[in-house]
């Protein structure tokens, strides 16, 4: 069959009716499928309900203990990280995310603080700062 450029595309049909057949094979499945309940229903669904951010905020505010940090030197290890942190309040736990394989700092990481207050508060006054010669940039966390 020519196509408008000239080139030819094969003819399933012509030689055998492998195209019907596998045509009506998809029908009936499709067919099976409905009558089963399995049909895919395509919906627009709103990208913040993708996700219950309401269960990981008692007061409603979307805030969280746990701050992303980034933007880190990597040179920055956790230690440093915790000392940076605590004067804002108490930490609870400190994690710099490093490669698997070569152990390098991959310039992020998470620090977790007693009370989303503390949390907000640092977040607040540690957000742009500079730590270890780079300006780091924090926000709250998206997992809890």
């Amino acid at each position: 069959m020519p196509t408008a450029k000239g080139t030819t595309l094969p003819d399933l049909g012509s030689d055998s009716d492998e195209g019907f057949v596998r045509s009506l094979r998809t029908r009936e499945q499709m067919a099976l499928n409905r009558r089963r309940g399995w049909t895919l229903r395509c919906a627009a669904i709103p990208f913040g309900k993708l996700f219950n951010r309401t269960a990981a905020s008692s007061s409603g505010t979307g805030c969280t203990s746990k701050l992303f940090v980034g933007g880190l030197s990597y040179d920055t290890n956790e230690t440093a990280l915790k000392d940076a942190f605590s004067q804002h309040g108490a930490v609870i736990s400190v994690k710099v995310v490093c490669h698997p394989t070569t152990g390098k700092s991959k310039g992020f990481g998470f620090v977790t603080f007693s009370s989303q207050d503390e949390a907000a508060a640092a977040a607040h006054k540690m957000n742009g700062e500079v730590l270890d010669g780079r300006n780091i940039r924090v926000h709250h966390s998206n997992t809890g």
